[in-house]
């Protein structure tokens, strides 16, 4: 956990979507083994289990972070920077999964769902390259899912996310490599979280003359 032909200061990671699930899971487990995380939520203050685990393990540091935002992310990620001089692992959890077939998505559910789950990937990314190309080290870890090799009915918005997510870390990665940072996904199928209880889309509230209904349960 530790680089030191770099610094002899931990190592430091930055998770997106700390609060809950694999995001919680991951800040407890790079903690324990003694880097400094740096665990980030779009209201980390609202996050009780998060928090709980700030105060149980030192090396865990809350920040705010909306993938969704320019300014956030440039934000979080300067300030991190400046703050411990660099970034050695970037952990992409921060998503959302959304229920529907095309016709029952708005384009605004659409898009929503593309900024969440592939731009503020893309986004966060993109601004911690620089430093791990400058420094030649680093990794990045983009948690996508199964629905990013195989497409799941009545998930249509979050598949399309999810490859898109594949396809740009799949080229990326053989670029980076030349660069001493290392790109890698972590395609995960259902785990046991609260990230079904908060899935968007048409679960709930299919209509009775919803030609999809009896598909959809």
């Amino acid at each position: 956990a530790r680089h030191g032909d770099r610094t002899d200061m931990p190592s430091v990671a930055v998770v997106t979507g700390a609060s809950s699930g694999i995001g919680l899971a991951t800040t407890r487990a790079l903690a324990a083994v003694g880097w400094k995380v740096i665990a980030t939520a779009r209201r980390p203050e609202t996050a009780e289990s998060l928090r709980g685990i700030a105060e149980e393990l030192p090396g865990v540091e809350l920040r705010t972070l909306d993938v969704t935002s320019d300014h956030s992310v440039d934000l979080c990620i300067s300030s991190i920077l400046t703050d411990l001089g660099r970034i050695d692992l970037l952990v992409n959890n921060a998503g959302a999964g959304h229920r529907g077939t095309l016709e029952q998505l708005t384009m605004d559910e659409l898009s929503h769902a593309m900024e969440l789950n592939f731009f503020g990937v893309a986004r966060v990314t993109k601004a911690v390259l620089p430093a791990m190309r400058t420094a030649r080290s680093g990794r990045v870890i983009t948690v996508t899912s199964l629905n990013g090799v195989v497409a799941l009915p009545f998930s249509d918005a979050y598949n399309a996310a999810k490859f898109a997510v594949e396809g740009l870390m799949e080229s990326l990665a053989t670029v980076m490599r030349e660069f001493g940072v290392y790109i890698s996904v972590l395609e995960t199928g259902p785990v046991r979280t609260a990230f079904f209880a908060n899935v968007g889309g048409h679960v709930a509230n299919i209509s009775d003359d919803d030609p999809y209904g009896q598909l959809i349960h």
